[in-house]
Protein backbone atom coordinates (compact mmCIF):
# COMPACT_ATOMS: atom_id res chain seq x y z
CA UNK A 1 0.00 0.00 0.00
CA UNK A 2 3.22 2.32 0.59
CA UNK A 3 4.21 4.25 3.39
CA UNK A 4 3.20 7.64 2.74
CA UNK A 5 2.01 9.12 5.85
CA UNK A 6 -1.09 11.16 5.53
CA UNK A 7 -1.96 14.45 7.34
CA UNK A 8 -3.29 14.36 10.96
CA UNK A 9 -6.80 15.15 11.52
CA UNK A 10 -5.98 18.97 11.69
CA UNK A 11 -7.87 20.55 14.67
CA UNK A 12 -8.91 24.43 14.54
CA UNK A 13 -8.91 24.39 18.40
CA UNK A 14 -5.56 22.62 18.64
CA UNK A 15 -5.23 19.15 20.61
CA UNK A 16 -5.02 18.14 24.03
CA UNK A 17 -3.55 14.84 22.67
CA UNK A 18 -2.61 14.64 19.29
CA UNK A 19 -3.22 11.33 17.24
CA UNK A 20 -0.16 9.25 16.73
CA UNK A 21 0.56 6.90 14.23
CA UNK A 22 2.82 3.47 13.73
CA UNK A 23 3.51 1.80 10.82
CA UNK A 24 2.37 -1.86 10.43
CA UNK A 25 4.79 -3.86 8.57
CA UNK A 26 2.32 -6.62 7.82
CA UNK A 27 -0.04 -4.28 6.22
CA UNK A 28 2.09 -2.10 4.66
CA UNK A 29 -0.03 0.57 6.62
CA UNK A 30 -0.21 3.95 9.21
CA UNK A 31 -2.17 2.67 12.24
CA UNK A 32 -3.02 4.88 14.82
CA UNK A 33 -2.52 4.47 18.29
CA UNK A 34 -5.34 3.95 20.36
CA UNK A 35 -5.57 5.39 23.69
CA UNK A 36 -9.43 4.77 24.95
CA UNK A 37 -11.47 1.91 23.80
CA UNK A 38 -14.35 3.41 24.22
CA UNK A 39 -15.09 3.03 27.84
CA UNK A 40 -15.28 -0.67 27.18
CA UNK A 41 -17.42 -0.94 24.54
CA UNK A 42 -15.97 -2.48 21.76
CA UNK A 43 -17.47 -3.97 17.89
CA UNK A 44 -18.89 -0.52 17.21
CA UNK A 45 -18.98 -0.10 13.59
CA UNK A 46 -20.44 1.99 10.48
CA UNK A 47 -20.53 2.97 7.05
CA UNK A 48 -19.30 5.93 4.99
CA UNK A 49 -21.50 7.34 2.24
CA UNK A 50 -20.19 4.75 -0.17
CA UNK A 51 -21.86 2.13 1.99
CA UNK A 52 -18.12 0.75 3.40
CA UNK A 53 -17.91 -0.42 6.28
CA UNK A 54 -15.50 0.58 8.80
CA UNK A 55 -14.82 -0.64 12.41
CA UNK A 56 -14.63 2.15 15.01
CA UNK A 57 -11.22 1.31 17.08
CA UNK A 58 -11.10 3.78 19.83
CA UNK A 59 -10.51 6.97 20.75
CA UNK A 60 -6.82 8.22 19.38
CA UNK A 61 -6.87 12.24 20.07
CA UNK A 62 -8.46 14.82 21.80
CA UNK A 63 -9.03 18.44 20.18
CA UNK A 64 -8.53 21.14 23.10
CA UNK A 65 -12.26 22.02 23.17
CA UNK A 66 -12.61 18.11 24.43
CA UNK A 67 -13.72 16.65 21.28
CA UNK A 68 -12.62 12.67 20.94
CA UNK A 69 -11.01 12.11 17.51
CA UNK A 70 -12.14 8.59 16.89
CA UNK A 71 -9.73 5.84 14.56
CA UNK A 72 -11.87 4.12 12.30
CA UNK A 73 -10.51 1.08 10.04
CA UNK A 74 -12.37 -0.17 6.93
CA UNK A 75 -13.34 -3.52 7.11
CA UNK A 76 -11.59 -4.48 3.33
CA UNK A 77 -8.72 -2.33 2.71
CA UNK A 78 -7.30 -1.94 6.47
CA UNK A 79 -7.03 1.38 6.14
CA UNK A 80 -6.91 3.63 8.69
CA UNK A 81 -8.39 7.48 9.14
CA UNK A 82 -8.49 9.80 12.46
CA UNK A 83 -11.97 11.24 12.34
CA UNK A 84 -14.48 13.46 14.57
CA UNK A 85 -17.50 12.79 12.04
CA UNK A 86 -19.03 9.85 12.71
CA UNK A 87 -22.60 10.57 11.46
CA UNK A 88 -25.32 8.16 11.47
CA UNK A 89 -25.06 4.63 9.55
CA UNK A 90 -24.33 5.64 5.86
CA UNK A 91 -23.31 8.87 6.37
CA UNK A 92 -19.67 9.36 7.21
CA UNK A 93 -17.96 11.59 4.85
CA UNK A 94 -14.30 9.73 5.11
CA UNK A 95 -13.43 8.18 1.91
CA UNK A 96 -11.41 4.88 1.60
CA UNK A 97 -8.69 5.86 -0.31
CA UNK A 98 -7.39 1.87 -1.11
CA UNK A 99 -11.17 1.39 -2.55
CA UNK A 100 -10.66 -0.29 -5.70
CA UNK A 101 -13.21 1.57 -7.25
CA UNK A 102 -11.20 2.90 -10.19
CA UNK A 103 -12.13 0.46 -13.12
CA UNK A 104 -13.00 -1.84 -10.62
CA UNK A 105 -9.39 -2.43 -10.17
CA UNK A 106 -6.94 0.82 -8.98
CA UNK A 107 -7.26 3.17 -6.00
CA UNK A 108 -5.24 6.62 -5.20
CA UNK A 109 -3.51 5.77 -2.06
CA UNK A 110 -2.27 8.08 0.83
CA UNK A 111 -1.19 10.89 -1.76
CA UNK A 112 -2.15 14.65 -2.86
CA UNK A 113 -3.45 14.55 -6.31
CA UNK A 114 -5.93 16.53 -8.71
CA UNK A 115 -7.62 15.33 -12.31
CA UNK A 116 -5.46 18.30 -13.44
CA UNK A 117 -2.05 16.98 -12.27
CA UNK A 118 -0.30 15.54 -15.81
CA UNK A 119 0.90 12.77 -13.53
CA UNK A 120 -2.53 11.83 -12.49
CA UNK A 121 -3.48 11.82 -16.37
CA UNK A 122 -0.77 9.98 -17.30
CA UNK A 123 -2.24 7.09 -14.90
CA UNK A 124 -5.88 7.19 -14.75
CA UNK A 125 -5.68 7.07 -19.14
CA UNK A 126 -3.14 3.72 -18.26
CA UNK A 127 -5.83 2.55 -16.09
CA UNK A 128 -8.58 3.08 -18.22
CA UNK A 129 -6.92 1.99 -21.66
CA UNK A 130 -5.98 -1.33 -20.07
CA UNK A 131 -9.29 -1.62 -17.81
CA UNK A 132 -12.20 0.30 -19.18
CA UNK A 133 -14.63 -1.74 -21.49
CA UNK A 134 -16.64 -0.58 -23.76
CA UNK A 135 -14.07 1.63 -25.65
CA UNK A 136 -12.58 1.57 -28.48
CA UNK A 137 -8.97 0.51 -27.30
CA UNK A 138 -10.29 -2.08 -24.96
CA UNK A 139 -9.72 -5.02 -27.54
CA UNK A 140 -5.93 -3.79 -28.48
CA UNK A 141 -5.04 -3.29 -24.29
CA UNK A 142 -7.00 -6.25 -22.59
CA UNK A 143 -4.32 -8.83 -23.26
CA UNK A 144 -1.70 -5.91 -21.33
CA UNK A 145 -1.99 -5.19 -17.81
CA UNK A 146 -0.55 -2.78 -15.69
CA UNK A 147 1.90 -4.07 -12.51
CA UNK A 148 -0.04 -4.90 -8.89
CA UNK A 149 2.00 -1.42 -7.56
CA UNK A 150 1.18 0.65 -10.12
CA UNK A 151 -2.86 0.03 -9.56
CA UNK A 152 -2.27 2.46 -6.67
CA UNK A 153 -1.55 6.43 -8.02
CA UNK A 154 0.51 6.46 -4.86
CA UNK A 155 3.12 4.14 -6.26
CA UNK A 156 2.99 5.44 -9.78
CA UNK A 157 3.41 8.95 -8.54
CA UNK A 158 6.88 7.52 -6.70
CA UNK A 159 8.27 5.91 -8.92
CA UNK A 160 7.46 8.26 -12.09
CA UNK A 161 10.78 10.10 -11.68
CA UNK A 162 12.73 6.57 -12.01
CA UNK A 163 11.19 5.96 -14.96
CA UNK A 164 14.00 6.64 -17.88
CA UNK A 165 13.23 9.61 -20.15
CA UNK A 166 11.04 11.53 -16.92
CA UNK A 167 10.66 15.35 -17.56
CA UNK A 168 7.73 17.12 -16.08
CA UNK A 169 8.55 20.45 -18.62
CA UNK A 170 8.45 17.60 -21.55
CA UNK A 171 4.92 15.61 -20.22
CA UNK A 172 3.29 18.74 -19.15
CA UNK A 173 3.78 19.78 -22.78
CA UNK A 174 2.20 16.53 -23.87
CA UNK A 175 5.66 16.28 -26.59
CA UNK A 176 6.62 13.02 -24.24
CA UNK A 177 4.39 10.32 -23.23
CA UNK A 178 4.46 7.42 -21.41
CA UNK A 179 5.90 4.35 -23.62
CA UNK A 180 5.43 0.45 -22.89
CA UNK A 181 5.96 -0.99 -25.95
CA UNK A 182 9.64 -1.08 -26.95
CA UNK A 183 9.95 -2.50 -22.84
CA UNK A 184 7.76 -5.01 -23.28
CA UNK A 185 9.11 -6.06 -26.51
CA UNK A 186 12.80 -6.65 -25.32
CA UNK A 187 11.12 -8.45 -21.19
CA UNK A 188 8.34 -10.52 -23.73
CA UNK A 189 5.90 -9.42 -20.84
CA UNK A 190 3.12 -6.93 -22.21
CA UNK A 191 3.05 -5.13 -19.19
CA UNK A 192 3.53 -1.17 -17.57
CA UNK A 193 5.42 -1.30 -15.08
CA UNK A 194 9.04 0.41 -13.59
CA UNK A 195 11.32 -1.93 -16.13
CA UNK A 196 9.67 -1.65 -19.15
CA UNK A 197 8.06 1.58 -18.81
CA UNK A 198 9.79 4.98 -20.61
CA UNK A 199 9.13 8.47 -21.78
CA UNK A 200 9.20 8.56 -25.31
CA UNK A 201 8.57 11.12 -28.12
CA UNK A 202 4.81 11.05 -28.71
CA UNK A 203 5.27 10.83 -32.45
CA UNK A 204 7.11 7.93 -32.28
CA UNK A 205 4.40 6.22 -29.20
CA UNK A 206 1.68 6.81 -31.62
CA UNK A 207 3.94 4.86 -34.57
CA UNK A 208 4.28 1.97 -32.05
CA UNK A 209 0.64 1.16 -31.21
CA UNK A 210 -0.53 -2.02 -31.09
CA UNK A 211 -2.57 -1.47 -33.95
CA UNK A 212 0.00 -0.41 -36.41
CA UNK A 213 3.28 -2.58 -34.80
CA UNK A 214 4.85 -4.80 -36.77
CA UNK A 215 8.73 -5.42 -37.58
CA UNK A 216 9.24 -6.02 -41.26
CA UNK A 217 11.78 -6.93 -43.81
CA UNK A 218 11.10 -4.97 -47.72
CA UNK A 219 13.96 -6.57 -49.87
CA UNK A 220 14.05 -5.32 -53.52
CA UNK A 221 18.03 -6.08 -54.19
CA UNK A 222 20.66 -5.97 -52.17
CA UNK A 223 21.09 -2.21 -52.95
CA UNK A 224 17.51 -1.34 -51.69
CA UNK A 225 15.92 -3.27 -48.90
CA UNK A 226 15.24 -1.87 -45.22
CA UNK A 227 13.13 -2.66 -42.25
CA UNK A 228 10.56 -1.14 -40.62
CA UNK A 229 8.13 -1.57 -37.76
CA UNK A 230 4.97 0.43 -39.33
CA UNK A 231 3.30 -0.51 -42.31
CA UNK A 232 1.07 2.65 -42.46
CA UNK A 233 4.27 4.81 -42.20
CA UNK A 234 5.98 2.94 -45.38
CA UNK A 235 2.60 3.53 -46.79
CA UNK A 236 2.70 7.10 -45.74
CA UNK A 237 6.67 7.81 -46.82
CA UNK A 238 7.01 5.94 -49.89
CA UNK A 239 3.13 5.93 -51.51
CA UNK A 240 2.83 1.90 -51.66
CA UNK A 241 -0.55 0.24 -51.89
CA UNK A 242 -1.48 -0.29 -48.05
CA UNK A 243 -3.87 -3.71 -49.18
CA UNK A 244 -1.35 -5.41 -51.95
CA UNK A 245 1.97 -4.79 -48.75
CA UNK A 246 -0.18 -6.32 -46.22
CA UNK A 247 -1.30 -9.02 -48.49
CA UNK A 248 2.35 -9.88 -49.88
CA UNK A 249 3.12 -10.01 -46.15
CA UNK A 250 0.60 -12.81 -45.00
CA UNK A 251 1.84 -14.95 -48.25
CA UNK A 252 -1.63 -13.97 -50.59
CA UNK A 253 0.69 -12.51 -53.52
CA UNK A 254 4.67 -13.54 -53.86
CA UNK A 255 5.24 -10.20 -53.90
CA UNK A 256 4.93 -5.92 -54.83
CA UNK A 257 6.19 -4.32 -57.31
CA UNK A 258 8.76 -6.84 -57.01
CA UNK A 259 9.13 -5.84 -53.17
CA UNK A 260 9.50 -9.27 -51.22
CA UNK A 261 7.90 -8.29 -47.42
CA UNK A 262 8.64 -10.85 -44.38
CA UNK A 263 7.69 -10.27 -40.91
CA UNK A 264 11.38 -9.81 -39.07
CA UNK A 265 12.33 -10.29 -35.00
CA UNK A 266 15.48 -7.77 -33.89
CA UNK A 267 16.94 -9.21 -30.94
CA UNK A 268 16.32 -6.07 -28.91
CA UNK A 269 15.23 -2.70 -29.79
CA UNK A 270 15.67 0.81 -28.65
CA UNK A 271 14.78 4.23 -29.20
CA UNK A 272 17.87 4.96 -31.21
CA UNK A 273 17.22 1.67 -33.11
CA UNK A 274 13.47 2.89 -34.14
CA UNK A 275 14.85 6.34 -35.44
CA UNK A 276 17.85 4.53 -37.12
CA UNK A 277 14.72 2.76 -38.69
CA UNK A 278 13.09 6.08 -39.93
CA UNK A 279 16.43 7.70 -41.11
CA UNK A 280 16.71 4.66 -42.89
CA UNK A 281 13.28 4.70 -44.74
CA UNK A 282 13.77 8.36 -45.69
CA UNK A 283 16.76 6.95 -47.39
CA UNK A 284 15.28 4.71 -49.21
CA UNK A 285 12.79 6.98 -50.37
CA UNK A 286 15.94 8.97 -51.74
CA UNK A 287 16.99 5.55 -53.34
CA UNK A 288 13.60 4.99 -54.94
CA UNK A 289 13.44 8.76 -56.42
CA UNK A 290 16.45 8.72 -58.43
CA UNK A 291 15.57 4.60 -59.92
CA UNK A 292 12.25 6.28 -60.53
CA UNK A 293 13.36 9.05 -62.69
CA UNK A 294 16.97 8.69 -64.12
CA UNK A 295 15.36 6.81 -66.79
CA UNK A 296 12.80 9.12 -67.58
CA UNK A 297 13.67 11.39 -70.42
CA UNK A 298 14.41 14.93 -69.44
CA UNK A 299 13.52 18.15 -70.99
CA UNK A 300 14.02 21.34 -71.15
CA UNK A 301 11.62 24.61 -71.25
CA UNK A 302 12.48 28.01 -72.69
CA UNK A 303 10.54 31.32 -72.30
CA UNK A 304 11.76 34.63 -72.35
CA UNK A 305 14.92 33.51 -72.09
CA UNK A 306 14.51 31.71 -68.67
CA UNK A 307 15.72 27.80 -69.09
CA UNK A 308 13.77 25.24 -67.00
CA UNK A 309 14.41 21.76 -66.50
CA UNK A 310 11.81 18.88 -65.47
CA UNK A 311 11.31 14.88 -65.95
CA UNK A 312 7.62 15.02 -66.15
CA UNK A 313 6.24 17.06 -69.15
CA UNK A 314 2.72 16.95 -67.74
CA UNK A 315 3.62 17.66 -64.16
CA UNK A 316 5.80 20.92 -66.01
CA UNK A 317 2.82 21.70 -67.51
CA UNK A 318 -0.19 21.74 -64.26
CA UNK A 319 2.87 24.06 -62.56
CA UNK A 320 2.72 26.57 -65.62
CA UNK A 321 -0.40 26.52 -66.16
CA UNK A 322 -0.46 25.22 -69.95
CA UNK A 323 -1.19 22.10 -71.96
CA UNK A 324 0.69 19.22 -71.78
CA UNK A 325 -0.33 17.75 -75.16
CA UNK A 326 1.25 20.98 -76.77
CA UNK A 327 4.83 20.03 -75.56
CA UNK A 328 4.34 16.53 -77.07
CA UNK A 329 3.40 18.44 -79.99
CA UNK A 330 6.27 20.64 -80.07
CA UNK A 331 8.96 18.25 -79.52
CA UNK A 332 7.82 15.90 -81.78
CA UNK A 333 7.68 19.00 -84.27
CA UNK A 334 4.15 19.40 -85.17
CA UNK A 335 3.93 22.67 -83.96
CA UNK A 336 6.68 25.32 -83.77
CA UNK A 337 5.55 28.00 -81.00
CA UNK A 338 3.49 27.48 -78.36
CA UNK A 339 2.48 30.96 -76.30
CA UNK A 340 6.44 31.69 -76.42
CA UNK A 341 7.49 28.40 -75.05
CA UNK A 342 10.04 26.10 -76.75
CA UNK A 343 10.90 22.74 -76.04
CA UNK A 344 13.74 20.30 -76.17
CA UNK A 345 14.44 16.54 -74.81
CA UNK A 346 17.86 16.02 -73.52
CA UNK A 347 19.90 13.25 -72.34
CA UNK A 348 21.46 14.42 -69.15
CA UNK A 349 20.57 17.25 -67.08
CA UNK A 350 23.05 20.08 -66.44
CA UNK A 351 25.92 19.21 -63.95
CA UNK A 352 25.38 21.97 -61.40
CA UNK A 353 21.90 20.31 -60.74
CA UNK A 354 22.25 16.28 -61.72
CA UNK A 355 21.88 14.21 -58.49
CA UNK A 356 21.12 14.94 -55.13
CA UNK A 357 21.21 18.47 -56.22
CA UNK A 358 17.91 17.67 -59.35
CA UNK A 359 15.63 17.63 -55.84
CA UNK A 360 16.62 21.24 -54.48
CA UNK A 361 16.37 22.46 -57.38
CA UNK A 362 12.65 21.62 -58.16
CA UNK A 363 12.38 22.18 -55.13
CA UNK A 364 13.12 26.12 -55.73
CA UNK A 365 12.37 25.99 -59.25
CA UNK A 366 9.13 25.16 -58.68
CA UNK A 367 8.37 26.01 -54.95
CA UNK A 368 6.58 22.71 -54.84
CA UNK A 369 6.56 19.63 -52.59
CA UNK A 370 9.43 17.05 -53.52
CA UNK A 371 7.06 14.17 -52.75
CA UNK A 372 4.62 14.90 -55.47
CA UNK A 373 7.01 16.03 -58.33
CA UNK A 374 8.76 12.50 -57.94
CA UNK A 375 6.38 10.16 -56.44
Amino acid sequence: MGNYIPSDYKSKSGYKLKPKRVFNKSTNMWNYEIIDSLYGRSGLTGKNNQSLAFDILGVCGITDDGTRIYCIEFRKTKYQKATVVLGGVGNCPITDRFNRNICGVACIGNVLWSEHDILYQTWSKMISRNYKENTDVYDLYKNVGVCDRWLIYENFKKDAVKIDGYNSNLISSGKVVLDKDIGSYNSGIYEYNLNNCKFINKKLNNKLQLKHQNFMRFYYSDDINFVHYNMTEVYTVLNFDYNRMRWTLQGKQDNYKGWKIEYYYPDKISVKYLNDLDNDLKLIKNKLVFTKFKHKQKFKAIKDGKVYYHHSKNKFAKLMGIYGKFIYDYIKGDIDNYKGWHFENIDNLPKDISGLKYLEYLKTQYGVDIDEQIL
